[in-house]
Formats: structure tokens, C-alpha cells, sequence
């Protein structure tokens, strides 16, 4: 057996543990792979890895640790993300002479545009990679009033600036407070209550899906273990409902709470086979929340909407899809477009940085129209690592998730393409 068919069936195999082997997804898996192999436009090989972030050891004690300069470079990559963020901060209410950013890393992007941006400013980062802090620094070295500091916040209560006007971070995960930003932003809003935070809110959002396999086995970026897949999911195509749950809601104007439990009842728009519930997340301004999470593609299609630009243009609530989006105000509907992000690319404003979780049911549920799925989330954010429960319950059936940090950031399998010139060798070693 080659090594090609070896990896083939390695991946069915871990397609049919995580989805369960009584479902149709394996059969589909199964005709997707071993049966029709030349109906994907790239070959898989399975390659296990260990994330250096899995441990929960006291020697690492944050994702960012074990990040990558390939891992920064996506972030810099982001040009939605970035835009948002330069938007942030060129809008700041009162910029003042005081900046802490959290987890600058190697390239310093952010730091770089509030220093030029607002530039009579101090600037203060914390940043617990060592080799991204050493990088950072020697970026910002020419900047007299910046300056890196390597560790962790609890440890460095004493090298923080003493008035710090914005608080400023990106660390979020493919769940929002999975990188440990709720707890830190509890600590720092003991020593600085009044300094503005940018962002102002994230939130993660779940939605029920009719996943299948062909969804997801073309996703270059995919990522399976026992219990969760990892990719870019189609939340538009997909989706059974129209309403999307609330994981978790982080107000940064304030502590956040770190104890959250969330009941959403969504209604069935379409009968379908529940296969997955996806997890996106969702940045902005507090002002707008809940906007993103109301908004499909196919609400923008009936609207003439191509793309967050055509959003400027739309009316002030004269359309029942317009009423679902926010608050009947032509301004928030700017808001929607330009001052938020997400990780749901279906939706205006999607940056490319973060991937989307689905968490697989091992019983996949047939739902009808006009019925009730709900979902209820417990996330529990007083932790360096946080954990979650997502319970779904339809029709006196339920099923209900544990997710901590391993199953985030700890062993998976990527399912990394094959070149034709690498499928025509394994092919002739059959």
C-alpha cells in the first residue's frame, strides 16, 4: 500500500471519529477520497502535529508562545483587520500621550500606526513571545517614546506606564477569548479604568449547519482532531437557521464577565441534515453589536449589496432585511461595513486571519422547517486557559460539547495538498 493511499485512509478514518461512522458524512468522505480521488482539484496527506502552545504547563502559559513568523505574517497579511484597526485608532476619542498594546509581535504593526498616527504619544507593548519581542523592539528602536517589554502582564505590574489613556490588543483565537484576552483585560481594568479600550467588544457567534464533506475537504487550511474541525466553513450556504447564538459576548469598555451562559432558540428556515454547530467571531465597536451576526449573503444578495462598499448606499429602514441588520440608521449600517471584522466569510468585513471552528455531532439530527433548535454555551474565561460548553437540543434530542484548551490548540491532523507532480509519483508506486 503506497503511502498515498496509506494517508487517504488515515484521513477517512479520523473524518469518520469526528463526524461518527453512522452518519452519511463518512460515506460521502468515502466517495470523496478512496472512490473518486480525481474529483478534488488537490490531493490530501495527513501531517500530525503537536502545537508547542498545547502544553498547560507553568513554562507556557500562552498560545503566543509557540507562534510562528509564519503566524505573524498572516496577521499582518490581514487587510481587513488592518484597515479596521487603523480606523480605530485614527478615530481614538482621546489619544492622548499614553498607549499600552498587548501582544505587539514581531512586526509591530499596530504599534506603527499609532505611532504615526499620533505621533506626541507614548507607547508601551507587552509581548510574552521572546523572539517577537526582540524583533518588535528592533523595529520600533528609532521610535525614542516606544518600548517593548518581554513577560507577562501580572509580571510586569511595575514596568506599565502609570497613566495609560488607550489600551490596545489583538488577541483573540478562532473562539474570541481563547488566546486569554477576558482575563487580562480584568487585571488591566483594576489599574486603568478609564483608558479606552480598542477594540471596544468581541464576540463569538454560533451557527447550526447542514455541514458536508465536499464543504470542507477542498478548504486548503484544514484542520480535523477527535472532537472538532478547523477551516473556513460556508455559514451562508449552510446554515439552518437564520438567528445565530451568542458563545460569549466581551465588553472591553468594562471587565468582561468571565463567567457566561448563553440560550438562544433559532427557528428552522430550511429542513436539513444537522451535521455541525460553526463558531465564528466578530470585532468591533459595542455600538454595532449583534449587527454582523444578522447579516447572510443571501440578505445582501436581495439588497443588490456586491460588497461592503454597496453597504454605504442603502437606505434608513426601508426594507424588513434592513430592520434585521441593526437599527434602522443608515449610519449603523456604515458601522456593519467599515468599524467591524470577523472570521465569517460571508459577511461584509471578513478578515483572513482567523479560521472557524465546527463542532461535529456524532449523530447527525434531521431538522424540519419551522421548528426550534437551541443552543445553550457556558464559557468559562478565569483561566490562562479558558473552556466552553455548547449544548444543542432539538426535538427532545441533545447533544453537548466540551471544548478546552487542548482540543483548541493541541494535536491535529492538517490536511496538507499534494502537488500533480507528488500524486503522479505515489500513483505510480501503486
Amino acid at each position: 500500500m503506497t503511502r498515498y493511499v496509506r494517508a487517504q485512509r488515515q484521513v477517512l478514518a479520523m473524518f469518520q471519529q469526528a463526524i461518527g461512522s453512522s452518519s452519511r458524512v463518512p460515506d460521502l468522505i468515502a466517495n470523496v477520497i478512496l472512490r473518486r480521488p480525481s474529483c478534488l482539484p488537490l490531493a490530501v496527506q495527513c501531517v500530525h502535529i503537536d502545537s508547542p502552545a498545547a502544553s498547560t504547563s507553568t513554562s507556557t502559559r500562552s498560545v503566543a508562545e509557540g507562534f510562528t513568523s509564519e503566524a505573524y505574517a498572516s496577521m499582518t497579511k490581514d487587510v481587513h483587520r488592518n484597515a479596521c484597526y487603523q480606523a480605530w485608532i485614527d478615530s481614538a476619542r482621546q489619544p492622548g500621550h499614553g498607549w499600552l498594546e498587548i501582544g505587539p509581535g514581531s512586526d509591530a504593526c499596530l504599534a506603527l500606526m499609532v505611532l504615526a498616527a499620533h505621533p506626541d504619544t507614548s507607547y508601551c507593548g507587552i509581548e510574552v513571545n521572546k523572539t517577537a519581542a526582540h524583533q518588535a523592539s528592533k523595529r520600533l528602536r528609532s521610535y525614542r517614546r516606544a518600548r517593548i517589554v518581554r513577560g507577562f502582564i501580572d509580571e510586569h505590574f511595575k514596568a506599565l506606564p502609570l497613566s495609560v489613556d488607550c489600551i490596545l490588543h489583538e488577541v483573540f483565537g478562532t473562539i474570541a477569548s481563547a488566546e486569554g484576552i477576558a482575563r487580562t483585560m480584568v487585571a488591566l481594568r483594576q489599574r486603568f479604568p478609564k483608558a479606552q479600550s480598542i477594540p471596544e467588544a468581541a464576540a463569538t457567534y454560533m451557527v447550526p449547519l447542514a455541514l458536508t464533506a465536499d464543504d470542507v475537504l477542498k478548504d486548503p487550511t484544514l484542520t480535523i482532531n477527535h472532537k472538532l474541525i478547523r477551516g473556513r466553513l460556508p455559514f451562508a450556504r449552510r446554515a439552518l437557521t437564520s438567528d445565530h447564538a451568542l458563545l460569549e459576548w466581551l465588553d472591553f469598555r468594562d471587565s468582561p464577565e468571565l463567567t457566561q451562559h448563553h440560550t438562544t432558540v433559532c427557528r428552522v428556515r430550511c429542513s436539513g441534515l444537522l451535521t455541525a454547530v460553526g463558531l465564528y467571531i466578530w470585532i468591533g465597536p459595542a455600538s454595532a453589536a449583534g449587527h454582523g451576526a444578522m447579516i447572510t449573503s443571501g440578505d445582501l444578495g436581495r439588497l443588490g449589496v456586491r460588497d461592503s462598499r454597496d453597504l454605504g448606499r442603502l437606505g434608513v429602514g426601508d426594507s424588513p432585511d434592513i430592520g434585521r441588520c441593526g437599527k434602522g440608521d443608515s449610519r449603523d449600517i456604515g458601522v456593519v461595513a467599515m468599524a467591524t471584522t470577523t472570521s465569517n466569510q460571508d459577511l461584509p468585513g471578513a478578515s483572513t486571519n482567523w479560521a472557524n471552528v465546527a463542532l461535529v455531532l456524532p449523530q447527525p439530527m434531521t431538522v424540519e422547517q419551522d421548528r426550534v433548535i437551541v443552543l445553550t454555551a457556558a464559557a468559562h474565561l478565569d483561566s490562562v486557559t479558558p473552556c466552553y460548553e455548547v449544548t444543542v437540543d432539538y426535538a427532545g434530542r441533545r447533544h453537548q460539547w466540551h471544548v478546552g484548551h487542548h482540543d483548541l490548540f493541541g494535536s491535529y491532523v492538517y490536511l496538507h495538498a499534494l502537488t500533480p507532480t507528488d500524486r503522479g509519483r505515489h500513483r505510480r508506486r501503486r
